[in-house]
């Protein structure tokens, strides 16, 4: 639901490293690691292949190898200004991940202190400096597995969380980059809350101010957080016209830090003392968002995986390359969505059934919607759709591990 710090490594394809030769520039864009994984295993020792390598390593989850990269190259070639920015923003995106907010504090300072290569992204570099400004004394977050467990869901389908010592009960969302409280909520539970005012982009691209709050300790099942970043905003802004809530959701984050969740077929969560499913590397990371490949006919598409949507949605990339078909086969139709910043009308064409193919798996949908309009501004408008719970329910069990990156349907 949350949509933070987006763009990072899609801005990569504009410089002028040599990635705008074609196929590497248009797979950056497009967000496509795993053709660029594909392929980076013949590509030469250029400072190409070094930036390709950074990009791919931080998509599957290994940051620290990924800044190991950026060093390399920079130490081994003349790099000017506004690759240098680049590098810059993939390595402040790393120490993101890796919850070292100090040295992406300095990252993000540096990026401000090369000349900017548009006036959006140097919007964007500006607001992430702000967001990290307000964290960049907070120690990394830990998490210890205390043995394997499973969290059963209340009837809203939320689940248990104890934070400070108090016990609530929120959605888990892969879609949302970090967790999130009301602000009362976070003062009900005794958090400082830090003024920040950064913006922050939703689902429904309206953009909001958040501040951000520290959770000294969190526990989900078995495992026992430090120092967990949450976003804090106004009530309004997560209450919607029916008064329905939205007091806290379980992030990225806490998710990734479980090393691997399984999802059972009543609801409940098995997070395992030791990552079990076998390893397929179909998942990848752009930012914190989760990517999946997903085929539709025959083609390839890039898709975010997103527990926090009831149902599956294709986007305007998708449209422009079958607009034919869609238009054919789609009935149009005004759909509201709704998220993080309140509710928003679309125009949509409907696909009345259609199918994916998820790794092995064939899923069936219905209703399907298509938006025929871009929701995001150019740079940040790449995915082709976004996979939610009905496609996932649709399956026994399935599995998140991310040290491998797989995603495993049961």
């Amino acid at each position: 639901m949350i949509l933070l710090l987006a763009g990072t490594l899609a801005s990569c394809a504009g410089s002028r490293s040599g990635l705008n030769s074609g196929t590497l520039q248009s797979l950056l864009a497009s967000r496509d690691y795993f053709t660029m994984r594909e392929r980076l295993i013949r590509m030469s020792g250029s400072p190409d292949r070094l930036v390709a390598e950074a990009a791919v390593l931080n998509a599957f989850n290994q940051p620290a190898a990924s800044n190991e990269a950026i060093d390399r190259l920079l130490a081994s070639s003349e790099v000017d200004d506004e690759l240098r920015l680049e590098l810059t923003r993939i390595q402040r995106a790393n120490f993101i991940r890796l919850h070292r907010f100090d040295d992406a504090y300095r990252a993000a300072r540096e990026a401000l202190l090369l000349p900017p290569n548009s006036a959006e992204k140097r919007r964007d570099d500006q607001n992430i400096e702000i967001f990290l400004r307000a964290l960049r004394d907070v120690a990394p977050q830990t998490a210890v597995i205390g043995g394997t467990s499973e969290v059963r869901p209340d009837s809203a389908g939320h689940y248990p969380i104890l934070i400070n010592g108090h016990t609530r009960a929120f959605a888990l969302d892969t879609g949302a980059n970090f967790s999130v409280l009301m602000r009362s909520e976070a003062a009900a539970l005794g958090l400082e809350i830090r003024p920040a005012g950064f913006q922050v982009g939703t689902s429904t691209d309206i953009n909001m101010l958040a501040d951000v709050a520290i959770a000294d300790s969190v526990r989900i099942g078995s495992v026992r957080y430090r120092n967990v970043v949450f976003l804090v905003f106004n009530d309004r802004a997560l209450t919607f016209p029916n008064e329905f809530e939205i007091r806290g959701l379980i992030g990225f984050p806490l998710i990734e830090a479980m090393r691997e969740v399984h999802f059972l077929e009543d609801g409940s969560l098995q997070i395992p003392a030791r990552p079990v499913v076998p390893a397929v590397g179909n998942l990848a990371l752009d930012g914190l968002d989760p990517l999946i490949q997903v085929r539709w006919r025959r083609s390839d598409l890039i898709c975010r995986l997103d527990s926090g949507a009831n149902k599956t949605a294709f986007y305007e990339p998708f449209y422009r390359r079958f607009k034919v078909i869609i238009d054919r086969t789609g009935e149009p139709h005004r759909s509201q969505t709704g998220g993080v910043g309140g509710v928003r009308e679309f125009d949509v064409r409907v696909l009345p059934r259609t199918r994916i193919t998820v790794g092995t798996r064939t899923v069936h949908l219905e209703d399907v919607r298509v938006h025929v309009e871009p929701l995001l501004a150019d740079e940040k408008n790449y995915l082709d759709c976004n996979v939610g719970r009905d496609v996932l329910e649709q399956f026994g069990e399935y599995a998140l591990n991310f040290e491998s990156m797989s995603l495993v349907l049961r």
